[in-house]
């Protein structure tokens, strides 16, 4: 048996598989990441230097309303 923890809301929750049932487990390392600015700064340099993308003032123009998804990470 192989133990998987998992995020569940603020908590984790643990489960344990069957090794055959168990292919593999991707972990991220987002709990591990220090970001060099403040969350303001992060904002606007994301939005300043898209990645794989026009600028949010090139996407707005000649448009009159605007919708921002961000996800919660």
């Amino acid at each position: 048996m192989i133990d998987v923890t998992f995020p569940y809301g603020k908590e984790k929750i643990t489960h344990s598989f069957d090794e055959a049932e168990l292919k593999g487990v991707l972990t991220s390392a987002i709990e591990e990441y220090r970001p060099t600015l403040g969350e303001t700064e992060l904002v606007e340099e994301a939005i300043a230097n898209p990645v794989g993308s026009p600028s949010l003032a090139e996407l707005a123009k000649g448009k009159n309303k605007v919708t921002i998804i961000a996800s919660d990470h």
